[in-house]
């Protein structure tokens, strides 16, 4: 809330800051309006949001492991991982680089 009071930031920052301090969560990386607008403010990035690449694209997270983007089940994106072929959901807001299509 003293960061609202301030009024330093663009206007629809404030908007999801408000919604998020009536019920905050447990991490604020959970909120995905508040990663998506926060997102718009970071300096060039080459990682993009999982959510905004198309089903099927091969994926690369920050740690290195890559993944081919599945369905959406609930909130998030089953994916497979390449190497190991197992199956994880993964958040839509994770930022992730795009390498190829399956």
């Amino acid at each position: 809330m003293p960061l609202i009071k301030l009024k330093i930031f663009p206007s629809e920052i404030y908007e999801c800051l408000e919604k998020y301090s009536l019920n905050p969560k447990a991490s604020s990386c959970t909120d995905t309006a508040l990663m998506k607008v926060l997102k718009k403010y970071d300096s060039y990035s080459d990682y993009v949001h999982l959510e905004d690449i198309p089903e099927k694209s091969i994926f690369r997270l920050r740690n290195g492991r890559s993944f081919i983007k599945g369905e959406k089940i609930k909130k998030r994106f089953k994916c497979t991982e390449i190497e190991s072929k197992k199956y994880y959901l993964v958040s839509p807001v994770a930022e992730v680089i795009q390498t190829s299509l399956f």
